[in-house]
């Protein structure tokens, strides 16, 4: 089994977002090309998704506090402190999917909306989370993603706990290279182990 190191990444997001007044080029290998994004501190990348006024609208409170099922003790930790990070920054984001009954998830599976049947998703079992912008919904850019997960792994990192972001599912820095592209989805790395343990 491949061991991925949250921390690892979070550095190179810290010191490539935060502490470079350069532009940096992410996925610098493979045939497509690299995404080059300006550090997280320039605000012309948060300007493109702060929305700071919609995040004190009724609409965005109901809908940011309405998602069904119980969750695992990480996963409530870090989805609180997730949100909490992008708020924070005047970013409406909010958790689309959390816990998946088991109707839910079947419908998903059929719809191709996920690759997993009831039993096999994160989402089955409180250990996963889904999260999307209020008004541009998963219509991000690439480098917009990319700032997101900055942010989630610096929160995860903060609060101990090891988290795999769905748009680099082998934590190499390059979104280019995974079968599976799902970068609104977050979950509990070692959910499986979790999972079995349980039984």
């Amino acid at each position: 089994m491949l061991k991925i190191d949250p921390r690892r990444l979070v550095q190179r997001f810290d010191r490539l977002f935060r502490r470079s007044d350069q532009p940096f080029r992410f996925v610098p290998k493979g045939t497509k090309p690299p995404i080059t994004i300006k550090p997280a501190t320039d605000a012309a990348l948060l300007q493109r998704l702060a929305d700071p006024d919609v995040i004190q609208t009724l609409a965005f409170n109901t809908r940011s506090t309405k998602w069904e099922g119980p969750l695992e003790p990480d996963t409530a930790k870090f989805m609180r402190a997730f949100l909490k990070a992008l708020h924070k920054r005047g970013l409406p984001f909010y958790v689309v999917w959390a816990f998946r009954k088991q109707k839910d998830q079947q419908a998903a599976f059929k719809a191709g909306a996920s690759r997993a049947q009831w039993g096999e998703s994160p989402h089955n079992f409180g250990y996963a989370i889904d999260v999307i912008h209020f008004r541009k919904l998963y219509d991000l850019t690439n480098a917009e993603w990319v700032l997101i997960a900055a942010i989630g792994y610096e929160v995860a990192r903060k609060l101990n706990i090891k988290v795999r972001w769905g748009g680099d599912w082998d934590g190499d820095g390059d979104i280019y290279d995974n079968r599976l592209y799902d970068p609104a989805h977050w979950e509990i790395a070692d959910w499986r182990e979790r999972v079995a343990a349980s039984k």
